[in-house]
């Protein structure tokens, strides 16, 4: 019949669209799987063939102190993070929170992935002779708003705990 026949072709493309979702899942969940980080240690950072660094910064200092030669120093965060995701290197090694920052600010979370790794725990301060006027009170006011709820809300808006 004409209904019949109607059904038949309405459940072959249905069909059709169904397994191609499927197949597609599937590709895509392999695709990630096999893109993900293979850095999880120390050791496998120094058995990374293209390491890039930063400057002469921290992640410099790190890589001299462990031993690894990187493949290659850029200029700026920039520069690395776009060599990354075009993967003229494997690894970059630099400051976290200025890489969580930028891969947010340019929209690279699909082109670049930053590692739950940390290396070294690094501290900012301000540095201010002993003997200025505003010393105590600088003091006492940056420990009041690392302490407050707006500097806490604050860093969770960017994704950071309080403590780093």
């Amino acid at each position: 019949t004409n209904a019949g026949k109607t059904i038949a072709i309405i459940w072959m493309f249905t069909a059709v669209i169904i397994i191609s979702s499927f197949t597609a899942t599937i590709a895509s969940t392999l695709t990630v799987n096999s893109l993900e980080g293979q850095i999880n240690s120390l050791e496998d950072l120094k058995g990374a063939e293209r390491v890039g660094v930063v400057g002469s910064g921290s992640g410099a200092d790190f890589l001299q102190a462990q031993d690894i030669r990187p493949f290659q120093i850029y200029r700026t965060e920039e520069m690395a993070l776009l060599a990354l995701s075009h993967k003229e290197i494997e690894v970059l090694v630099h400051d976290r929170t200025v890489l969580q920052y930028l891969i947010r600010n340019r929209q690279m979370e699909s082109d670049v992935q930053l590692l739950p790794l940390t290396f070294e725990k690094q501290y900012r301060s301000f540095i201010m002779h002993k003997t200025h006027p505003l010393f105590n009170a600088m003091n006492r006011l940056l420990v009041a708003e690392t302490q407050s709820e707006d500097f806490k809300g604050l860093m969770a808006g960017y994704n950071l705990a309080s403590d780093r």
